[in-house]
This record gives structure tokens, sequence and C-alpha cells, in this order.
């Protein structure tokens, strides 16, 4: 018992010493008041997500609602998901069906998609290559705000993608930087909001699209995952009935925020 307290306590400590607590508190309150929204933010929204479907399980009833505003949305798929199966394994087949899946799901939502595919293995490295082609997209696409899963989530994949961001924030001239919005969405890791929006109304929509992902529901209940998080955040925030959450920034204080972040202490298993 002695032992297992003690290795308790280091492993507190530790996590103390990673979670740079004064730091955080900083980061998450500088610009950053909680408000309910009463529709998306921006009119040109870009999407950054790790896997197909991610986007949607994450945050579609949110791209149900920028179809309202009639704003187009682009999303960037990093990876073909194709270790999206029981075991983990690799499965090559797997990454065409599950872009089909994605299609299927974009076109259940009342909105113009626009998705570009980059069929990257999981655990993919951040290369100058891959900065740069995100810059050139960056560059193309020319959002307000940019959605990516959050930085403390505990996916290599999400860790990677927002390394990947951050680089490409740095090269962005600053007048690019005045206006763009950082949203992060929550996936494996829900997160601390400052933003949120009701989905009433769309959350059957929601449903349709995420059932249309059918290989991943087979390795997880992902559809009871996100929408019962969706009705905690409605409940606990007072936003209806189903709701989603972000943390959103400046790009700047976004850039600051990774600095400052603490390691997973939650490993994936491979």
């Amino acid at each position: 018992m002695k032992d297992l307290l003690t290795r308790y306590a280091r492993s507190a400590y530790t996590v103390f010493k990673q979670l740079k607590l004064k730091g955080l508190i900083t980061a998450f309150s500088s610009g950053a008041e909680f408000s309910q929204l009463i529709k998306p933010l921006g009119s040109r929204p870009l999407i950054l997500s790790g896997h197909p479907g991610d986007e949607v399980m994450a945050m579609g009833g949110t791209m149900a609602w920028y179809g309202k505003l009639k704003a187009p949305v682009a999303v960037v798929t990093f990876t073909a998901g194709r270790r999206g199966t029981n075991t983990g394994r690799m499965s090559k087949s797997l990454g065409p069906k599950r872009r089909k899946e994605q299609i299927a799901a974009f076109g259940v939502l009342p909105v113009e998609v626009h998705p570009t595919y980059w069929d990257l293995d999981e655990r993919f490295p951040v290369t100058e290559d891959l900065i740069f082609q995100l810059l050139e997209t960056v560059d193309e696409i020319n959002p307000d705000i940019i959605y990516v899963p959050s930085l403390l989530d505990i996916h290599p994949d999400s860790q990677a993608l927002n390394r990947a961001l951050v680089s490409v924030i740095e090269r962005l001239p600053s007048p690019r930087l005045k206006n763009l919005q950082i949203a992060q969405y929550e996936l494996w890791t829900p997160i601390v909001p400052n933003k949120i929006l009701s989905l009433d109304g769309y959350e059957e929509t929601k449903q349709k699209a995420i059932e249309c992902h059918e290989s991943q529901l087979l390795c997880r209940n992902y559809l009871d995952a996100m929408l019962g998080l969706n009705r905690y955040r409605a409940a606990m925030l007072g936003a209806g009935n189903y709701a989603e959450a972000f943390f959103v920034c400046s790009a700047k204080q976004y850039v600051e925020f990774l600095n400052i972040r603490p390691a997973p202490v939650i490993e994936m298993l491979p």
C-alpha cells in the first residue's frame, strides 16, 4: 500500500508540473469570456479533421448551422483513417470506405461542403512539406475561423495537427492574423469551453450524419458518446436540449496556448 501511495504521489506531482497551472489560467482567461452563440462565428470556416468523420461527430450540428447562413464549409481531412479498426491494425480497404462514409455524411448535412483529402497515415510526422501544404490551403481559402481539435486532445494525430497549424500561423503575415479566430472542438477529450452553440433543430441531422460512418460505429459507440456530450453541454450550460462547445480565441492566443499546454497524461492505444 505504501509503495502504491508513493507512486500515486509522484504521478500527481508530475501531472501538476505538466499543467503549468498559472500559464493555463492566463491562457483560458485572456479575452475568452463565456457566451452562448446565437449562430456560428465567421463566414469562411475551415475545419481541420484528423480522420474521416471527426468533424461530423464533433461539430456536425455547427456545420449544419452554417448551411442556414449560406456559408460554405471547407474540410481538410489529414489521414485516410486506415487504422480505424477494432485492433488498430492498418486496413488498406478501410481508407476508401471511410471516404465514402464521410461523403455520405456531408450529403446529409444541409450545407455546401468543400472537402480535401490528404490520405496520410495515422501518427503522421509534422514535416516542412506538410506545413507548406497547409499554409497553401489556408492562403487559398482565407478563412476567418479555423476549427481544430483541442490542444488538450489525447489523440496523437490531433496533437500533430495542432503543431502543424501553429507553424502555419507563425508564418502568416500580421494583417492576415488580425481577424482570424481559432475554435478548438472536443472529440477524444472534453474541453473547458468559452463558446456554446445550441443544436436544437439539427440534432437529428447530426445523428443521421454520424450513422453514415458505419465502419466506425462497429468499433465504438461514437453516436451515444457524442450526442450524450451534446446533451450534457446543453443541460449544464443552459443551451436547449443539445449543444456543441468550443474554446475560441485569437490566432495569437492559440499559438501562446500551445507553448504552455500540458503534455498528454493519457497515452492512446496503438
